[in-house]
């Protein structure tokens, strides 16, 4: 890899990494200004609306962004396509679309007629949901199939099951976990994944940088060269 592909995978990483940040603090601080709403009983579309809600949307547009950036640069963990990489990489990219879909329709129609119930609302919200949730055990095996990235293997299979086991938690409405609360969880801990990665591939590029003179025209996940998907 040449030094300017290198720089932009880096740059598309802390893109990403910024962008997972933002919405996770942004999404804490409202849980704690907002009075008005349950933060266990209320589901995170409900902070779109009221005070604070415009630092929310934009949250939400930037995570939408780290999703697709994410997705790219996972598929580039091998050094040539693979159904595994692109089926992750399209799964991230609905899942980004979905979030700018419900970030910027929650902000143009009202709650009434779109939010709480609304159809648009639920059809891209489950959609970015399941879209990630398909992309999790596919790239826990990716991780699996690739030197160096073993230890990830382990994390992701683990934030897999977390996170499937809180869906349908909250899908089946179990009355001992809180509508609003164990959304919340899932939400956080699929961000915290994306996190991670991000920072385990600028972890890979800061190791790599010192050598990439002598790499050149081989891709940023080199250690991978024998290993298909």
């Amino acid at each position: 890899m040449n030094n300017p592909d290198l720089r932009r995978v880096r740059g598309l990483a802390w893109a990403g990494v910024l962008g997972c940040v933002f919405f996770l603090v942004a999404a804490g601080l409202l849980q704690l200004t907002r009075s008005d709403l349950d933060p266990w009983q209320h589901t995170l579309s409900f902070y779109l609306h009221g005070p604070g809600s415009l630092w929310l949307c934009l949250a939400y547009l930037l995570l939408g962004v780290a999703m697709a950036a994410g997705g790219r640069l996972l598929c580039r963990l091998a050094p040539w396509p693979s159904p595994a990489g692109q089926a992750v990489m399209a799964c991230l990219a609905v899942a980004g679309v979905g979030l700018v879909c419900v970030a910027t329709g929650d902000r143009l129609f009202p709650p009434d007629q779109l939010s709480r119930p609304g159809l648009f609302h639920h059809f891209t919200a489950y959609c970015a949901f399941a879209a990630v949730l398909l992309a999790l055990p596919v790239q826990a095996l990716r991780f699996a199939a690739h030197p160096g990235w073993q230890r990830w293997a382990w994390t992701a299979t683990l934030g897999t099951l977390l996170c499937w086991s809180l869906a349908w938690l909250h899908v089946a409405g179990v009355a001992w976990l809180p509508r609003g609360g164990g959304q919340k969880l899932l939400i956080a801990l699929l961000v915290s994944l994306l996190l991670a990665a991000l920072l385990g591939l600028l972890h890979r590029l800061a190791a790599k940088r010192g050598n990439s003179r002598d790499n050149a025209g081989t891709t940023f996940s080199s250690d991978a060269n024998h290993h298909h998907d």
